[in-house]
């Protein structure tokens, strides 16, 4: 069986135009931009994972987030560990106050406890696509098909 992981992509309405909350990492810059998301923990759902993950990587509540749809899912051979992922990808809409830019100390009990995530809205339209990290593109070209 494949480990599972999922991942979060946020978007708001902003100045008439959809964003999506993207991050960057101070302390694995190998990613490049990324969104939120992780591992399923044994005896999770896959939809307590999403919340717990989202809490821990961006300090976002689920009283903030709305969701509107799973985008399916892409099963892909980790780089570094050479194990069989399946994520699960899921979109939500923020519905709380944020400021365009803002930095977050992970606060987690795994090896990313106290990385500095540095978190930007990124406006989505069809004519500049967003790039992410490769293991997260599949979620976000599902996604942008809803736009």
């Amino acid at each position: 069986m494949s480990q599972q992981k999922v991942t979060a992509y946020i978007t708001r309405e902003y100045a008439g135009e959809t964003q999506l909350l993207t991050l960057t990492s101070e302390d694995t810059n190998w990613a490049g931009v990324e969104v939120p998301g992780g591992t399923v923990d044994p005896g999770e759902t896959l939809e307590q994972a999403l919340y717990r993950e989202i809490a821990e990587e961006s300090g976002i509540s689920k009283k903030q987030l709305m969701m509107v749809q799973y985008l399916g899912h892409n099963t892909y051979q980790s780089r570094t560990t050479q194990e069989i992922m399946t994520r699960h990808n899921y979109h939500l809409i923020f519905t709380g106050d944020s400021k365009h830019a803002f930095t977050h100390s992970v606060e987690s009990n795994d090896i990313d406890h106290g990385w500095l995530y540095h978190y930007e809205w990124k406006t989505m339209n069809n004519n500049q696509v967003i790039k992410l990290a490769d293991k997260l593109q599949p979620g976000l070209v599902e996604l942008y098909k809803f736009l």
